[in-house]
């Protein structure tokens, strides 16, 4: 069994992946395709903080962790772009819900959008970018000892 980190990356991934219209891959990783594959996501999980639920030996943990999916886009001329933006947000907030991510995570406690931002990115090689971002929150519930198993 692997980390539940890994578990919400792999079923955050599999769900966006299954019928994408604004977007053509989707990677599990904050790192960018060295390729040229625009629009594609970026999935990957940031911070996380824990909390004892009650004490003992073996006791319940709550972990909320930083979901992040960011898109990234082909600069294209005009208002053109901030609709691409758009439209790939609305997908995105569209499949990622509490209900379709319990799908593969059936103990998911909850699953909560918690900011999102769009921007231009010009990269040191020159090649320029627009980026959708958008932050989730995740809460889901562990044992001391046994990150791979979600309670």
């Amino acid at each position: 069994m692997a980390h539940v980190r890994k578990q919400i990356r792999d079923a955050v991934g599999a769900l966006l992946s299954a019928a994408p219209v604004n977007w053509q891959r989707v990677f599990k990783t904050r790192i960018a395709p060295a390729r040229d594959v625009a629009p594609y996501l970026l999935v990957f999980l940031g911070a996380e903080t824990e909390q004892p639920l009650d004490i003992g030996d073996n006791y319940l943990m709550q972990r909320d962790i930083s979901l992040s999916v960011r898109g990234h886009l082909r600069i294209i001329e005009g208002e053109a772009l901030e609709d691409a933006m758009d439209a790939m947000a609305a997908e995105i907030e569209t499949t990622l819900t509490v209900a379709s991510l319990r799908g593969a995570l059936p103990k998911l406690k909850q699953l909560y959008l918690v900011a999102s931002d769009s921007d231009m990115i010009e990269e040191e090689n020159e090649r320029a970018y627009a980026e959708i971002s958008l932050e989730w929150q995740v809460q889901i519930h562990t044992y001391e000892g046994q990150p791979e198993t979600l309670v």
